[in-house]
């Protein structure tokens, strides 16, 4: 994908998965999902299913280098599988090399594990950036980062650490757009606890709440939420339950 000429982006840091404790929600709704807004009221979402990735060598100290491929396929895949999913993700063969922290703006999602220099909360397990336009809401450029300095994560034998490939399906779930989910149950709820497994797979609402974003389908029980933007002294944040930290930048793509 190229970037336009000259556009205001905007970038936020969403996919704040925690490890357990810090969220609790005590009621569980017919359907939970969030989907968000841009400043115009556009959902934020891709207008492109075709979604290229890079997976940076970062992956490979998980485990075998195998499995944490396979594990970032196979959460690739768990999206794409979901019926009236636009995506058709393409994984580049092996690993990069030296992706960095979500800093390339090129359109190509990149996955990495930052191992040490953690700047955000230590809480969080993984964040995904978002960069997208504010007056479309289409989204540019989504980057997943693991916390591999202040949490153990592994794929194939937990032996008690967190499960990647739990932690990567609930980051590529904010990659094509959702926010979290109220559901405990759900691939997308905002928190996790070491050796847990299930957000592998995907709970009903995780599909409802894609369908809603891509196939404009009506949320079940009108316990679905649309998260907007609010204006304070003419910066955009989110008003959210979770954390969600705003990188907002003005970039002329070259």
């Amino acid at each position: 994908m190229r970037l336009p000429e000259s556009m205001m982006l905007r970038r936020i840091a969403i996919g704040t998965l925690a490890a357990m404790g810090v969220v609790l929600l005590p009621f569980r709704p017919v359907a939970a999902f969030t989907l968000r807004e841009s400043d115009s009221g556009a959902e934020v979402r891709w207008h492109e299913g075709e979604r290229a990735v890079r997976i940076d060598e970062s992956l490979a100290h998980l485990g075998s280098a195998s499995q944490a491929r396979g594990a970032v396929v196979d959460a690739l895949a768990a999206w794409a599988a979901v019926e009236g999913s636009p995506f058709v993700f393409e994984p580049e063969p092996g690993f990069r090399q030296g992706l960095g922290r979500g800093q390339r703006l090129d359109g190509v999602s990149d996955v990495s594990v930052v191992s040490e220099g953690w700047e955000l909360d230590p809480s969080y397990l993984a964040i995904t950036l978002v960069t997208y336009d504010p007056a479309s809401g289409e989204i540019w450029d989504a980057d997943v980062l693991l916390n591999g300095d202040s949490h153990e994560l592994a794929v194939g034998e937990l032996d008690g650490r967190f499960d990647a490939a739990s932690v990567l399906t609930h980051e590529v779930g904010h990659l094509v757009g959702l926010g979290h989910s109220e559901l405990a149950e759900a691939t997308m709820y905002a928190s996790s606890r070491p050796g847990e497994t299930v957000k592998r797979s995907l709970a009903a609402d995780d599909e409802l709440g894609l369908q809603a974003l891509y196939l404009g389908q009506p949320m079940d029980g009108g316990a679905g939420c649309r998260v907007s933007p609010a204006r304070s002294g003419g910066a955009a944040t989110w008003i959210a339950a979770g954390a969600v930290l705003w990188l907002v930048r003005r970039r002329r793509a070259r």
